[in-house]
């Protein structure tokens, strides 16, 4: 496939599974057995990925992530984005604070047979913590579910 389509499926994915919320979109566009990385855990498979989809929306219920720029070579690319929300809901054990978040990153995408394999998630947690009021003493905090 070429890379063009593979940054094609991503901006897809991006817009239906995040910005949308659509949950069955994972299916469609992950492999079983798929990696997702992030600073916070490593999260295995589409359950896995449901699950960090799950635990996001919840906290941030209208949350937006704008794709910037992609970038391809073969079977992988890079999406920098910028997420925003509303912290409206728990999220790590934090309890909702009502301040909008916005958070820059990264995401490198791997591919098999146009499915997604492997995902690495980049972007500053002190930022995302900061901006829900709390400050980089509170990381041993945090309680992943």
């Amino acid at each position: 496939m070429a890379n063009e389509n593979y940054k094609e499926i991503g901006r897809k994915l991006t817009d239906e599974i995040w910005n949308k919320g659509d949950i069955d979109a994972i299916d469609r566009y992950y492999a079983d057995n798929a990696k997702i990385h992030t600073p916070m855990a490593t999260f295995d498979g589409k359950e896995g990925l449901k699950q960090f989809l799950g635990m996001h929306r919840e906290a941030f219920p209208d949350l937006k992530v704008e794709q910037h720029k992609y970038y391809s070579n073969g079977n992988s690319t890079a999406l920098e984005w910028t997420f925003t929300g509303t912290h409206n809901g728990p999220f790590l054990g934090i309890e909702p604070t009502g301040k909008s978040v916005r958070v820059s990153g990264m995401t490198s995408t791997r591919y098999e047979n146009d499915k997604v394999v492997e995902q690495n998630f980049y972007w500053d947690r002190i930022d995302q913590l900061q901006a829900v009021g709390l400050g980089p003493e509170d990381l041993n905090k945090l309680q992943m579910k």
